[in-house]
């Protein structure tokens, strides 16, 4: 009979993931603008590293938590009743304290501030059209990786995001808690605080139609 997992140790998964993933964001983006004065060259240099990041600690903590480091997706779980409310609650707390955490130490890494509010605007009509699309995209991904347990989310998911995050304007954030954390760090992956709710509209929004739109090919398949 397999142990059942506590929610103290679930928490504790969330934090930590939430915690490489922001440092590895933030600090492969300080990292690479430090590296090279080339916005291409930059952005590959932190691309990369995002993405292996990300099947890391979808590898290692997927077991234990499931994986989600990101709000949406937890209560896209909740609302499938995989989850409880207690459960959602703790895990969202764990994500976003450890997005925080995992920021601070990416500025205090390389000689910044613990926190500096970025500067850099992210707004615009694109904007928000990329952040809808590239989050509609990971809610076919995810639901799609659900129902065929042949698809294995840590190659599958980076693969999604890896791209992703080329293709859209936006950067494909998908996720409130690294939206939020990244106005904390005025470096080259940083967003202001003023673009933060178009990010979060188009974030939500994205995540319903991604939802619908995955169901309707799940349900042909049937």
């Amino acid at each position: 009979m397999a142990k059942k997992i506590k929610t103290s140790q679930i928490a504790l998964a969330e934090f930590l993931g939430s915690t490489i993933l922001l440092m590895t964001i933030v600090g492969a983006g300080i990292m690479a603008d430090n590296v090279s004065d080339d916005d291409g060259v930059s952005m590959f240099i932190t691309v990369t590293a995002i993405a292996i990041s990300i099947g890391l600690i979808i590898k290692i903590f997927n077991p234990i938590s499931g994986a989600h480091f990101n709000p949406l997706v937890t209560f896209y779980f909740y609302f499938r009743k995989e989850v409880s409310a207690s459960t959602a609650l703790v895990m969202v707390i764990s994500q976003l304290s450890g997005a925080l955490v995992g920021t601070v130490l990416a500025n205090l890494m390389f000689d910044l501030p613990a926190i500096s509010i970025s500067k850099l605007d992210r707004l615009g009509t694109n904007i928000f059209i990329a952040e809808f699309v590239a989050t509609i995209g990971l809610f076919i991904v995810l639901q799609l990786i659900n129902s065929n347990k042949n698809l294995n989310p840590s190659i599958i998911i980076p693969i999604y995001i890896g791209p992703a995050i080329f293709y859209t304007s936006s950067t494909a954030f998908v996720n409130p808690s690294i939206t939020l954390t990244r106005t904390l760090s005025d470096t080259f992956t940083g967003i202001s605080p003023a673009s933060v709710p178009l990010f979060l509209i188009a974030q939500l929004l994205g995540a319903i139609v991604g939802i619908l739109i995955s169901k309707g090919l799940i349900d042909s398949k049937k």
